[in-house]
């Protein structure tokens, strides 16, 4: 979703459109978004990886010593 933002401050006669950085700022925002999402996921695979190889370690002593 792109939001196109336009206003003009009338009481200076200063006039700016900020669609462009509006636009700029969404997209940077989503991608900040998109990369904290992808790293909590890397991050919950890795300790579900290590809690798994663990298990995995802890069954394979306990079956050599069983």
């Amino acid at each position: 979703m792109v939001l196109d933002i336009k206003f003009s401050v009338n009481d200076l006669g200063y006039k700016s459109q900020s669609g462009i950085f509006s636009t700029v700022d969404l997209f940077f925002g989503a991608a900040t978004l998109g990369l904290i999402e992808s790293n909590f996921f890397a991050e919950t695979l890795l300790v579900e990886f290590v809690g798994t190889k663990a298990d995995l370690l802890a069954a394979r002593t306990f079956s050599l010593v069983w």
